[in-house]
């Protein structure tokens, strides 16, 4: 798993590629963390586009940026093409828990 975290205009960036599982738990926590710290974003972003595959654990740790986020007022949304990640997510209605794009 390729984890990156970046601030643009307002907004913070998670990317990642691979696998998102349990295994990224660490990373992405402190991806979260400093997306969520930055005072200047508003915004958190998501980009799950080069994820080939996730799980229980990723979307539990999807609930619990949601949840940070929240707490600062800050909307966070999930970036994804139609496949099978899309599909996961549709499952668990995350589109009524975020914005999907």
């Amino acid at each position: 798993m390729d984890m990156r975290w970046f601030s643009f205009d307002g907004t913070a960036h998670i990317t990642m590629s691979g696998v998102f599982d349990n295994r990224c738990n660490r990373a992405f926590r402190q991806a979260c963390d400093a997306a969520i710290e930055s005072a200047e974003d508003t915004c958190v972003q998501v980009d799950l586009r080069k994820v080939s595959y996730l799980d229980s654990a990723a979307l539990s740790m999807l609930i619990l940026l949601r949840g940070k986020a929240n707490a600062v007022r800050k909307v966070v949304s999930l970036k994804t093409l139609p496949g099978a990640v899309r599909e996961v997510l549709a499952t668990a209605h995350f589109e009524k828990l975020f914005t999907l794009e």
